[in-house]
């Protein structure tokens, strides 16, 4: 087996280990097991999902909001033509 890059190896040697720990002990296919692994990763990235689609929720309800201090700050600094 090629030598893979220190960070790619550090990823794939335990999700190797445990996708061949599954099928051996499980019994299951590969492609059963890694149905499984992909619902087992769904539901360990489910908090970090939650949290990043309540915080574009409440960016959604602050737009109108920023809409309006743009153009209240649009007519009062009007932006210069040189940059």
């Amino acid at each position: 087996m090629a030598r893979l890059p220190g960070l790619i190896r550090f990823f794939t040697t335990p999700v190797r280990w445990l996708l061949v720990t599954m099928h051996q002990s499980l019994g299951l296919t590969y492609g059963v097991v890694l149905i499984l692994f992909g619902i087992m990763i769904k539901g360990l990235t489910w908090p970090l999902q939650a949290k990043a689609m309540r915080s574009s929720m409440k960016m959604q309800e602050l737009q109108p909001v920023l809409k309006q201090l743009q153009s209240a700050t649009a007519t009062i600094l009007p932006r210069s033509t040189a940059r």
